[in-house]
């Protein structure tokens, strides 16, 4: 599945007020701008790893049968 991971300003106008978005919908929050390049890799790291569990759940069972 295509996951839209970006970063931009969010809730307020300080350093801090940075956010990984996730399909539209804020996953981290509080960054400084430094920061953000490390999260995004965390949200797409963990994004790819339960698509591959899900993907995985979802492939036909490859037992031989007797």
């Amino acid at each position: 599945m295509n996951h839209k991971i970006y970063a931009r300003k969010f809730g307020g106008d300080d350093a801090f007020s940075w956010a990984v978005f996730l399909d539209g919908k804020p996953t981290v929050s509080g960054l400084t701008r430094d920061e953000l390049p490390h999260y995004k890799k965390i949200v797409a790291d963990e994004v790819a790893k339960v698509d591959s569990e899900h993907q995985r759940r979802l492939a036909p069972d490859n037992a031989p049968t007797t």
